[in-house]
């Protein structure tokens, strides 16, 4: 069982990763992307939500963002020096490596899944989880002013 300071320390986790991406480009597409990758998670696990990033982060626009999600994710503390430095490989912009790299990142990502235990999974899908959810309530009080959040309609009919 964990006490009150062990939480609030994994908490802490997940906003200093949340705080790390700088919202420049369009936040209501952010807020969108972030949304999305959510519902991955939360429905297809946490292999299925890195695939989804992978996806996510080739689009120049939000790549940057994304990068630092994967590069340094709120679990880093339960992964050796050598995969942290894999999950922290930057893809780049031209597609010469770009496959190859990608496909070490994959591997690293399936060695990680594989080497967590119940516990470890479950612990590292919650920080994703509340990264996430953190993420997209800072998107939400950066956006100007009138605009209507993802998934929020007119109900004025």
């Amino acid at each position: 069982m964990t006490d009150g300071r062990e939480k609030s320390n994994l908490d802490l986790e997940c906003v200093r990763v949340a705080g790390k991406l700088k919202y420049e480009k369009d936040i209501k597409e952010l807020e969108r992307t972030i949304t999305e990758l959510l519902g991955v998670l939360q429905q297809e696990g946490i292999f299925a939500f890195y695939l989804k990033l992978l996806e996510e982060e080739k689009d120049s626009d939000r790549g940057k963002d994304l990068y630092l999600l994967r590069s340094n994710p709120p679990f880093h503390f339960m992964l050796t020096a050598d995969k942290k430095a894999k999950m922290s490989t930057e893809i780049p912009e031209s597609d010469m490596r770009k496959l190859e790299i990608k496909k070490d990142i994959l591997r690293s990502i399936e060695d990680i899944v594989a080497g967590f235990n119940l516990e470890q999974i479950i612990l590292a899908k919650h920080l994703l989880e509340r990264t996430l959810v953190y993420i997209r309530y800072k998107a939400k009080a950066l956006k100007p002013r009138g605009e209507q959040a993802v998934g929020e309609q007119d109900q004025t009919s």
